[in-house]
């Protein structure tokens, strides 16, 4: 199983080659922004965007601005959570895993 370091390292690794540092230094805010919130999301459905948007007060549009970059260094996954549980449960590299080659 992959630490904390060890996920943000492969997370901010794939970014930063795919998009750049500062970008990259955005999407990281963004992951671990969506990671705290739907922590302490407490309702019947799945967090979802607009969770997202409500918890951190940030408007709509830089809701989606932000979860735009996440799908264009992660096309593979949908949302940070399911990009983080299969980093969680991982026992491989990160680099084996799809979207990180």
């Amino acid at each position: 199983m992959l630490g904390d370091f060890q996920i943000a390292a492969a997370i901010m690794a794939v970014a930063v080659r795919r998009v750049g540092g500062r970008k990259a230094r955005l999407l990281g805010a963004y992951v671990v922004c969506w990671e705290a919130a739907s922590a302490a999301h407490e309702g019947p459905h799945v967090f979802t965007i607009e969770d997202y948007w409500k918890h951190w007060k940030c408007s709509r549009s830089t809701a989606f601005r932000d979860q735009a970059l996440f799908r264009e260094v992660f096309p593979d996954y949908e949302t940070p959570s399911d990009l983080m549980q299969l980093l969680r449960i991982s026992k491989a590299a990160p680099s084996t895993l799809p979207g990180f080659s």
